[in-house]
């Protein structure tokens, strides 16, 4: 009788472990580590600069120093930029930026058009600049407003290009037109509203009756 107690105790240990293991195991939901959120914060990126100066309008320009200021800084910084050198560098980009938003003094820029484009290029330097007081900011999100910044600079850029070209186009329209000799009696004979008649010439045969 002890003995089958005891077989008993030992069979239903081994069943009891062995259903335990058989037991699924719950997955545990992975974190990001702070290590791989620093990561994606430095991992560089590269911007597309599509809309350059033409020579005409660089040379129009000259006078205009913080555009070219704003531009070498752009283009130096931000070609390729990470994450976190763009927040780092969003309070000098907005100085930059306001500075030529006002010093602009070209009589041919200064336009609706030319200033709703600069104000816009303001507000996006200055949304990338409060980003930077964000702690939960992603760097995907600093990706795309550094992408816009930039976007709306190519846009700045090829205004400028057409107003030049625009420009030249009118000056090369204007001439002279007393370098051409006029004859107003002969422009009568080509006159659309002027019906004429002209004799026949000789030989001609007269229509019949």
């Amino acid at each position: 009788m002890f003995l089958k107690r005891v077989l008993f105790v030992f069979l239903g240990s081994l069943f009891f472990f062995a259903s335990c293991k058989k037991q699924p195991i719950s997955k545990v939901e992975v974190v990001p580590r702070a290590a791989d959120l620093q990561s994606q914060f430095e991992r560089l990126h590269n911007a597309t600069f599509s809309d350059t100066l033409t020579a005409i309008a660089s040379k129009e320009l000259q006078s205009w120093d913080s555009y070219f200021l704003f531009s070498r800084f752009l283009k130096e910084h931000f070609s390729t930029v990470s994450a976190s050198q763009a927040l780092e560098l969003s309070q000098e980009l907005l100085e930059i930026a306001s500075e030529m938003r006002d010093s602009l003094k070209l009589p041919v820029l200064k336009t609706k058009s030319m200033y709703a484009r600069l104000h816009v290029l303001h507000s996006e330097a200055y949304r990338l600049k409060d980003m930077s007081a964000i702690s939960s900011i992603k760097p995907r999100e600093v990706q795309l407003q550094t992408a816009k910044i930039i976007a709306v600079f190519n846009a700045l850029n090829s205004k400028i290009n057409s107003v030049y070209s625009r420009k030249i186009f009118d000056q090369d329209l204007r001439f002279d037109e007393s370098m051409f000799e006029v004859y107003p009696q002969k422009e009568l004979l080509y006159s659309p509203n002027e019906q004429r008649s002209f004799p026949l010439k000789r030989g001609a045969s007269k229509k019949r009756r």
